[in-house]
């Protein structure tokens, strides 16, 4: 049995401790990387820093193992008396919790702490040290006095505004960790990732507040080695480069932006088999042209003239019985007032089952290039104003962005994915929100349809 003594060795070794007590949530004991191990380590080789970002690859698993990892070995430890993590939505900021309590749970009866608070969101040890981790808001930040985590920090709608409310809690020796995976160039993650390229910067500056920084590639993660090809394939060049090499990719040429996208998410909408919403709903169908993916999103109408997606359904390798017994009992449950579906092709074929059932209720919508550039700013325009919610998919933000605006030699203006990708969840969603019988004037000569 290990002395208390003893243990008192690892609180200047995180990372030892980590390999030797920690449990991760699928019940291993973690083998750390050489990244991991660097960022876990070197305040206690080469002194801390009050600032530290992390551009990091998907799947790399850094918010788990190193900032759960050192939140719990602080706590632990008695070294940070309050430390406040800061995710995108409040489902992400739970499971960050949960990480670290499942650390505790999992240790030796003998050298677990004692928990005297223990919420959802917020955990005390019986030492007096606190972590919190709660969903993206400057109010939960703003006169904070203590460590600071922005975990996925480009991904958080709400970035500016929590940068500005927390930086007068830097003050004695608080530390903020910023943390993400790239998202285009407009947003706080990639202003501070830059910052120390500002002329002068390093000689104005002592060391200790001067930014240290981590890049995380792909391939210093061996967990992501094997299946690297698979995510190289099914990514454009652009989507890799910045998902898994860290580039910040310029998005100027983007229809649907990262900025623009980010804007509309709600990272805690989900599914719910429960929820049939208080008001109107309709559905959008995308048949894929083989059996291989469809898509069909349904959204909520509000009075106010608000829009949320309240569920998002894929269907992967269904057969098309299947898929139409599904959609009819989508919108039976849903109750939805309108089931809008792409006509032209095989949604000609799927259309007649579904029209025998729901007669008007089930729509037809002709692709064709007019009709789909109403659809596209119809739904830009949405995102725009700020009246469509969608959800934290990184599905459907891939395909959002990687719709291509083009103009023909003869005018005609066109949209499509780049070629060996897709885009059914866009024409999904957007179908969702077509309303043809409708028109508004979105601005000089130009008149889409719209849902009002």
């Amino acid at each position: 049995m290990m002395k208390s003594t003893q243990l008192l060795n690892y609180a200047d070794k995180p990372s030892e401790f980590l390999e030797a007590f920690w449990t991760l949530p699928n019940g291993k004991a973690p083998k750390l990387y050489d990244y991991q191990k660097e960022f876990l380590d070197y305040p206690y080789k080469e002194g801390p820093r009050r600032l530290e970002i992390t551009n990091k690859s998907r799947q790399t698993g850094f918010s788990t193992v190193c900032v759960t990892g050192r939140v719990f070995h602080e706590l632990y430890f008695g070294l940070v008396p309050f430390t406040m993590m800061v995710s995108a939505s409040e489902r992400q900021a739970i499971t960050l919790l949960e990480h670290i309590k499942n650390g505790i749970d999992t240790l030796p009866r003998q050298l677990q702490p004692q928990l005297v608070k223990d919420k959802e969101t917020h955990i005390r040890l019986k030492n007096g040290c606190n972590a919190e981790s709660v969903p993206q808001s400057e109010s939960s930040v703003r006169g904070f006095n203590g460590n600071i985590i922005l975990d996925e920090f480009a991904f958080q709608p709400k970035d500016k505004k929590i940068w500005t409310a927390l930086m007068p809690s830097m003050r004695g020796g608080n530390r903020i960790t910023v943390l993400s995976t790239p998202m285009g160039k407009k947003n706080e993650f990639y202003r501070l990732w830059n910052i120390d390229q500002k002329e002068g910067y390093a000689d104005r500056t002592p060391i200790e507040k001067q930014w240290k920084k981590f890049v995380v590639m792909w391939d210093q993660c061996p967990d992501l080695v094997p299946d690297i090809e698979m995510w190289r394939d099914n990514l454009t060049d652009e989507e890799f480069r910045q998902e898994f090499c860290c580039e910040f990719i310029d998005e100027a040429t983007a229809f649907f932006t990262y900025d623009l996208i980010t804007s509309v998410v709600n990272g805690d909408l989900v599914n719910s088999k429960g929820y049939v919403g208080q008001n109107r709903i309709t559905i959008g169908a995308d048949f894929a042209k083989k059996i291989d993916q469809s898509v069909f999103y349904a959204v909520e109408h509000f009075p106010s003239g608000k829009k949320r997606v309240i569920a998002e359904e894929i269907l992967t390798k269904k057969k098309y019985g299947y898929q139409i017994s599904f959609l009819i009992d989508m919108v039976n449950r849903f109750n939805a007032s309108k089931l809008r579906i792409d006509e032209t092709g095989l949604g000609g074929v799927l259309i007649e089952p579904l029209q025998k059932e729901f007669g008007s209720r089930c729509e037809g919508i002709s692709f064709t290039n007019a009709n789909k550039e109403k659809m596209i700013h119809n739904l830009k325009m949405l995102m725009e104003k700020e009246e469509i919610e969608i959800p934290d998919s990184k599905l459907l933000r891939a395909q959002l962005h990687g719709i291509q605006r083009n103009v023909t030699e003869s005018n005609n203006v066109t949209y499509k994915h780049e070629h060996g990708h897709h885009d059914d969840t866009v024409w999904a969603l957007s179908l969702s929100l077509f309303e043809p019988e409708i028109k508004r004037n979105y601005g000089k000569g130009s008149f889409f349809s719209a849902d009002f």
